[in-house]
């Protein structure tokens, strides 16, 4: 039955909890976030902040990776220096950072591409396990190919 003029239809009105609920969202969900990708960069191994001496000789596009087991579907980025490669997460997603030195990289063959799965390359440096897919993998092989700057060749 419609609502006479002057009456309130219940049927629209908020209860004081529905009203709460519409307030909490946004600091739950904001709160929940923060959570879930600090656990998932403490689970990948990653930290906040690495102490890498010098400039990045070169970066890759965002891509996709295994990282230690979470996966990065297009938040994750590479940056190569004179010692090792940085695997990063978009800041996003944790922000984490993971080292990888050059010395002691394992580096495996690219993996062809499959019906539903991507070209990938497996890297693997001391206990970290790395899966790179197609332009990440790409920028692993250019890398493995190209000449150390740092090298002395006559």
């Amino acid at each position: 039955m419609a609502a006479q003029h002057g009456e309130v239809d219940d049927r629209f009105a908020m209860s004081e909890i529905d009203r709460y609920i519409w307030i909490a969202f946004p600091f739950l969900f904001v709160g929940l976030w923060v959570v879930v990708t600090n656990l998932l960069r403490n689970v990948a191994g990653m930290t906040r902040a690495l102490d890498v001496p010098g400039e990045p000789l070169r970066s890759s596009r965002w891509g996709s990776a295994v990282i230690n087991g979470v996966n990065a579907k297009g938040c994750a980025k590479i940056d190569e220096y004179a010692d090792g490669y940085v695997i990063r997460m978009m800041p996003l997603f944790g922000g984490g950072q993971l080292w990888l030195p050059k010395s002691g990289l394992r580096v495996s063959e690219e993996r062809r591409r499959r019906i539903i799965v991507p070209r990938s390359r497996v890297l693997i440096s001391e206990l970290n396990q790395v899966i790179l897919f197609d332009r990440l993998a790409d920028f692993i092989a250019d890398a493995q190919s190209q000449p150390s700057p740092w090298s002395t060749s006559r």
